[in-house]
């Protein structure tokens, strides 16, 4: 028995820095689309809002396909699932890269369509993978940590655009050759890591359910009933939009004569130590997790994050940079963290429930295109202002369940 106990912790414990590295390497993969807008910009001569057509893309499947992923994770197993996600991405990422060799705007946009459908595997199956390997009070801060894993590749990634792309090279057609090299290495790295799940000997029934299971209302209906998922899922939708309008447009902002007016290499630069930043707050946010409730980190950076945003919306260069990169850091952790504590005590339920929050991410989609129609309207810089509006939900969201715990 206790040889039996010891090979399932070994599984386990493969499998979970398995999961994490999947985390690291797809998070490069995804964010290499957002690194290259500006040169995309260029290269196709897009507005605003079209260019956010690319977060559109590569958002709007977690909306058509995250419960249906929910269940076919309960079916096939969250290890194969996870399998999936890769092996989908590999392609996702060779598709940008022959759409930008190629000048062809369509193929990029559908490139990050499956870029999408990817990520929306890897969420649903990764995140309740990463809650049942380990103790149920440790789930956020492995949520976290596998996030935090995920904006250091993104800082990584940048990192390898700064260092690969010659300082000389000024147009955006002359930087083709050197993106779609970084692009088709990464389709490579992530068929590696798609296949290697399927060499651990694990599979989903070998980790018991940590989490307080309920003994009902386990069909699809009743996840809808439950108002820590509903209100999860609401607010993840204005987050993640939030964080995604963020990406898109950094090095834009970073770049605007009116706002930053940093040259390329700079945005680069600051683009780099904004995902430095984001991934320092995620790691410090789960080591403080291990002693501060989740839902009170979550209040005290919702506020700081507020308030970081008002400064994003009334200071000009570098000043105005520094603030959206402190913005960064304090939003860091709340997509994980709103995660966890929406599915806590879900059980078996969890890849549903997983699913339903997923689609979260939608907001990624739909909230993108419309800053950047403001922004095309009122400016740049003020079309952050629907940050704001995000960060006041969050804290209501904190104070909803702050309450409850402590009722608990």
């Amino acid at each position: 028995m206790n040889h039996h106990m010891k090979n399932t912790e070994l599984a386990v414990n493969q499998l979970l820095w398995v999961v994490y590295a999947i985390y690291f390497f797809n998070g490069m993969a995804m964010c290499f689309e957002g690194t290259f807008n500006p040169e995309i910009k260029e290269l196709f001569d897009l507005d605003y809002m079209k260019l956010m057509y690319l977060m559109f893309a590569k958002n709007i499947p977690f909306l058509l396909l995250s419960v249906v992923v929910g269940i076919m994770a309960q079916k096939l197993g969250l290890k194969n699932t996870l399998s999936m996600a890769m092996l989908i991405s590999s392609v996702g990422a060779a598709g940008i890269a022959y759409g930008i060799q190629t000048l062809n705007y369509p193929i990029i946009l559908a490139a990050c369509f499956i870029n999408g459908s990817a990520f929306t595997f890897q969420l649903v199956a990764g995140n309740p993978l990463l809650s049942e390997l380990g103790s149920p009070r440790q789930s956020s801060v492995r949520l976290n940590f596998a996030n935090a894993l995920g904006a250091i590749a993104q800082m990584v990634g940048m990192l390898l655009v700064y260092l690969i792309l010659p300082a000389t090279i000024i147009t955006a057609a002359d930087k083709i050759p050197y993106i779609t090299s970084i692009l088709y290495s990464i389709a490579l790295l992530l068929v590696v890591l798609g296949i290697m799940p399927f060499f651990l000997r694990w599979n989903d029934k070998q980790t018991p359910v940590k989490h307080n299971e309920p003994s009902h209302n386990s069909n699809d209906t009743s996840m809808w009933r439950e108002t820590k998922i509903v209100l999860g899922l609401v607010t993840l939708f204005f987050v993640l939009g939030a964080e995604a309008g963020i990406f898109g447009l950094f090095r834009n902002f970073a770049e605007d004569p009116e706002i930053g007016n940093l040259s390329t290499s700079s945005s680069i630069l600051s683009y780099t130590f904004y995902f430095i930043i984001f991934a320092a707050g995620r790691f410090l946010g789960a080591a403080l997790q291990r002693r501060i409730l989740p839902t009170k980190y979550l209040l005290i950076s919702a506020v700081a994050a507020l308030c970081g945003i008002v400064l994003v919306l009334f200071t000009k260069g570098m000043a105005a940079v520094v603030s959206l990169i402190v913005v960064g850091f304090f939003v860091s952790t709340f997509f994980p963290t709103i995660y966890s504590i929406a599915i806590e005590g879900m059980g078996r339920r969890a890849a549903k429930a997983s699913g339903i929050l997923t689609m979260g991410m939608i907001g990624a989609a739909i909230l993108p295109v419309l800053q950047g129609k403001f922004a095309d309207m009122a400016g740049l810089q003020y079309s952050f202002i629907m940050a704001a509006f995000v960060y006041v939900l969050v804290i209501y969201f904190s104070l909803q369940y702050r309450h409850k715990e402590k009722v608990a």
